[in-house]
């Protein structure tokens, strides 16, 4: 079986998150401040929401641009904020979107019926998350879990 440690494996998963990249492109940040009222872009502002809470916290003080493991750089803006970091669990999975570049939800660590294993703390790529599809749900695929499946011969 091949595991997430394998080079063929990153090398996959490095080619889908770049395939992704390029096909649909960035989407912004759009936020709407408690103090404006308005939506704003947040690369015009220090200010962006909490992504557990939705209060607006500093990017540069409260916020964090970490790499996954294919080195997409993504900004967490939960587990370093004033409000809502202190009460986030470290050993859960982060499921970053690389659309927007941010954490959309955390996962517990497990393994699944496929045998594919969420390790403690690692973060792992969807392809988009409810803000980039324009959907309340988050309706997704894990990318690490689509190349596990197709290195080791499992049909979808």
């Amino acid at each position: 079986m091949i595991t997430q440690e394998h080079p063929a494996f990153k090398k996959h998963l490095r080619g889908l998150v770049e395939a992704l990249v390029i096909a649909k492109g960035w989407t912004g940040y759009e936020i709407r401040t408690e103090v404006r009222g308005r939506i704003i872009d947040p690369r015009e502002s220090h200010y962006i929401s909490c992504g557990a809470c939705d209060k607006l916290v500093d990017e540069d003080k409260d916020c964090r641009w970490l790499q996954t493991v294919v080195k997409l750089n993504y900004l967490d803006t939960v587990r370093y904020t004033p409000c809502c970091g202190k009460n986030t669990d470290w050993k859960l999975c982060p499921m970053v979107c690389v659309t927007c570049q941010r954490i959309a939800t955390f996962l517990t660590p497990h393994s699944n019926d496929r045998g594919f294993e969420f390790i403690p703390g690692r973060s792992y790529h969807i392809d988009s998350c409810s803000e980039c599809n324009g959907s309340q749900y988050l309706e997704t695929l894990i990318l690490e879990q689509v190349t596990h499946d197709t290195l080791n011969g499992m049909s979808p």
